[in-house]
């Protein structure tokens, strides 16, 4: 059955139809129950501007039905939307649209649609975003709040083409391309305690700390990468501003294998430096064989440590003549930081059958106290024992002195710290003459015993005051003027000329009993 209407017809009831229904204008809504078409053409509307209102359920199952113009699901659809689209308008403002054939787009709104004009619209005051589907191009845009009615300008969020995403570009050229002044993508833990950003801005591709304000990594358009450094000076820079100790770990983290070990390389051309670490310990810093190496406390600076391309160590010089060679305007200390410790410099030979063969010198207090050290001198003949020392005291020893039948004797001389040897030989010696002292001299010294104030050991001699007095030539004196040793082996050509003198008198005596026949 056909209905055909050019009015207008209005049920109280239900309408079942198998056949067509053309109408212009459709009004159900006193009824409870529904409208069904269940087979049939059925035109809803024959121009786009026509309106069908359902306030009750419309049930369509036949096999050709058209709808003209905007449907409202929840909504009377608004005259005033552009009839050549064809849509689906939302109540509370959401809306679906899509564009004639000659346009393949589809439209979700939300709070806008589209006029007659072909504007998009605020439908109430408040903000706007869409998404709209171009072929294989995907857009989702929004609009800050506007007022109801007024045209609103979109601005582009996101686009997907194909399969590249795009974030403030609409021509995106990755998979994923975010564009702006400084795009980022924001990280945040799942409490909120921590958030971080990851992207590009002025200083370059960054890796910031939103929540300490501060940048954590950055590559920048030079191709500098810092860590901790905003603007990256070189080509890497790591910076970190604390009052601790700032470490730069490189590792190789295998703990299994003996011979595992992590290398740093520094390369400039064709000369490395490598810094070597071995699991079993040992660390290793090198260079590019036949090239020297330079330490130096700023680069450019004075070279505080130099190894030369065969091996020779300077230290404080560049051209070291020896295996080391030190060049230095001040002292030079060797010292060890414990108590009961001493500073030792030791001298032996490179064949391993020897190792134990050395000779050196060390400098120990010998648990006398603060500010007192000995300087002592060892060698080796079968084993290691000590040779001579010189006291914190000043005193000199010697432990082991070569039996001699040499006639040179060694002197101290006490006044300025010689030491030297005495000599007879005339080749040394000006105005030769006869001494002046003899026995008269020597009966006027006086032959003491005494005790040393420094152990007490009784001894016997002559006092240097006295001596001085009487023949000051045989007096050493200390470096204050004052008489302070005797010279015994020199008092023998004193002697010599007393008993000289003696036998000249014995002589004189002889003669004298001889002509007065005294026996």
């Amino acid at each position: 059955m056909a209905i055909a209407l050019s009015g207008s017809l209005v049920l109280t009831g239900s309408l079942t139809t198998s056949g067509n229904i053309v109408a212009q204008t459709l009004v159900v809504s006193t009824i409870s129950s529904s409208v069904e078409y269940s087979s049939g053409s059925n035109i809803f509307g024959n121009t786009l501007t026509n309106q069908q209102i359902f306030t009750g359920s419309l049930q369509v199952t036949g096999s050709n039905h058209g709808i003209f113009g905007t449907v409202g699901f929840g909504i009377i659809p608004s005259q005033t939307w552009n009839y050549y689209y064809k849509a689906i308008q939302i109540g509370a403002g959401g809306s679906i649209y899509a564009l004639t054939p000659t346009g393949a787009r589809l439209n979700l709104g939300n709070n806008h649609y589209n006029n007659l004009s072909n504007q998009d619209i605020f439908a109430q005051s408040d903000v706007a975003a869409k998404y709209q589907m171009d072929g294989t191009s995907h857009a989702f845009l929004y609009a800050n709040a506007g007022t109801a009615g007024n045209p609103i300008t979109f601005t582009t969020a996101m686009t997907i083409t194909g399969s590249n995403v795009g974030i403030g570009t609409t021509t995106p050229s990755g998979s994923l391309h975010l564009y702006g002044t400084a795009p980022y993508v924001y990280i945040t833990t799942t409490n909120g305690a921590r958030t971080w950003l990851a992207g590009a801005d002025s200083n370059g591709y960054v890796i910031y700390d939103n929540t300490a304000g501060a940048y954590r990594m950055i590559l920048s358009a030079a191709g500098n990468f810092g860590i901790g450094a905003a603007t990256p000076a070189d080509i890497i820079d790591v910076r970190k501003n604390q009052n601790a100790t700032t470490n730069f770990y490189f590792r190789n983290t295998d703990t299994t294998d003996v011979n595992s070990r992590a290398y740093l390389n520094v390369i400039a051309g064709n000369t490395t430096l490598s810094l070597l670490a071995l699991h079993g310990g040992d660390t290793y810093i090198a260079g590019t064989s036949g090239r020297n190496m330079y330490f130096q406390q700023n680069p450019g600076g004075t070279v505080n440590m130099f190894i030369s391309a065969s091996g020779n160590v300077g230290i404080g010089t560049t051209n070291p003549d020896e295996t080391l060679t030190i060049a230095s305007g001040n002292a030079i200390s060797i010292r060890t930081a414990g108590s009961g410790t001493y500073g030792a410099l030791k001298f032996g030979t490179n064949v391993s059958a020897y190792y134990a063969s050395w000779a050196g010198i060390d400098s120990n207090n010998e648990g006398v106290g603060v500010n007192v050290s000995n300087l002592r001198f060892y060698t080796s003949y079968g084993s290691i024992a000590e040779r001579m020392r010189i006291a914190a005291s000043g005193n000199f020893y010697v432990y082991s002195m070569a039996a001699s039948a040499g006639t040179n004797a060694v002197k101290f001389n006490t006044s300025t710290g010689q030491v030297t040897y005495d000599t007879s030989s005339a080749r040394y010696k000006n105005n030769i003459r006869d001494s002046i002292y003899g026995l008269n001299n020597v009966m006027q010294l006086k032959s003491k015993m005494f005790e040393y104030k420094e152990d007490n050991r009784t001894d016997i001699g002559l006092i240097a005051e006295e001596v001085y007095e009487v023949i000051p030539e045989l007096v050493g004196l200390n470096k204050d003027g004052m008489p302070n040793s005797v010279s015994y082996d020199r008092f023998i050509s004193v002697l010599v000329k007393a008993i000289q003198e003696l036998k000249a008198q014995n002589d004189n005596l002889q003669a004298i009993l001889q002509r007065n026949n005294i026996n």
